[in-house]
Order: structure tokens, then sequence, then C-alpha cells
């Protein structure tokens, strides 16, 4: 009668143990399936912390526009009282009117230094890191020199926000 070894189950283990090699060759194996299983709880836990971590962001950013925002509002509220008072000041004096909207850009402007927002000022001669030229004309002054500031430029943080638009001198 013969016998194979898929018959004899005892047969299989005592030729494992007597067989080093293979006895080897089955640790390496139970160990390379748990560093590939940890290998893959770590890549998926990282996977997670990226995508928290992007959450996390976009939600700072949400809170820091949000903070702005509520900042401008109470100028805004100015704005819509002086806009109130103005059409019940027709025909009256002026000067008062236009003293609150002096305040109001006061309040703005302490508003831009609050966030660490500069305008860009204090240049007499074109950069194209701070201004973006929007036309040039005959001049006696020297070229490149900034005849006009068409638009305010700003900085937030030493960061050009918008650059300001000027006329040079050819």
């Amino acid at each position: 009668m013969e016998t194979s070894q898929n018959n004899h189950p005892d047969l299989e283990n005592d030729q494992i143990k007597d067989n080093p090699e293979k006895q080897a060759a089955d640790l390496c194996q139970i160990e390379l399936r748990q560093v590939k299983d940890t290998l893959l709880r770590l890549n998926a836990d990282f996977d997670n912390y990226k995508k928290r971590v992007v959450k996390e962001k976009a939600n700072w950013l949400l809170d820091a526009q949000g903070e702005v925002i509520v900042s401008l509002l109470p100028i805004i509220d100015d704005f819509d009282r002086a806009m109130v008072e103005s059409k019940k000041q027709e025909g009256k004096d002026l000067a008062t009117w236009i003293s609150g909207f002096e305040l109001i850009h006061k309040a703005f402007h302490k508003f831009l230094d609050k966030y660490n927002i500069k305008e860009i000022n204090g240049f007499i001669h074109f950069d194209p890191e701070f201004h973006e030229a929007i036309a040039q004309i005959d001049s006696e002054q020297e070229s490149g020199t900034i005849i006009e500031i068409v638009q305010r430029g700003y900085t937030f943080n030493d960061k050009v926000l918008r650059p300001a638009k000027v006329i040079v001198a050819k």
C-alpha cells in the first residue's frame, strides 16, 4: 500500500522538524507577512494623517478669513449709518457728513494696521516687485521715476498683496 504525505499529516510535521531550512523559510514567511501587515497599517495611518492635516489647514484658513471679516463688519456698519444719515441730512451740513467719513477712513486704516497690511509708498523709482507700470509719459524727470500713483498697492507681512499701479517717466 502506497502512502503519500497528504494522507499523513504527522509525517509532514516530522519532516518539517527534521528540515531546519524549511523551518527557517516558514519563519521568514511569517515575519514577512507581519512586516507587510505593519507596513500597510502605517501607510493607512499616514494617509489618514495627511488627510487630517489638509482638513485642519482648510479649517484654519476659514477661521482666519472669518476673523478678518468680523473685524470689517464695524466699518461696514459705520458706512451704513453714514449713508442713512446722509439721506436725512440732504441740504444740511455737509461738513458733518464728511467728518463721519473721515472717522470711517481712520477706522479702516486702523484695521489694515491690525492685520499688518501696509501701503506701498516711499518709492521714487519704479520697482517691478512693488509696482505695475500702466503708462509711460515723456517727462523732464529721470527715466523710471514714478510720476503718479493711479492705484495704491499693499503688502501683507512684507508680501505684495497688490502692486501699486503707477505712471512712470520715459
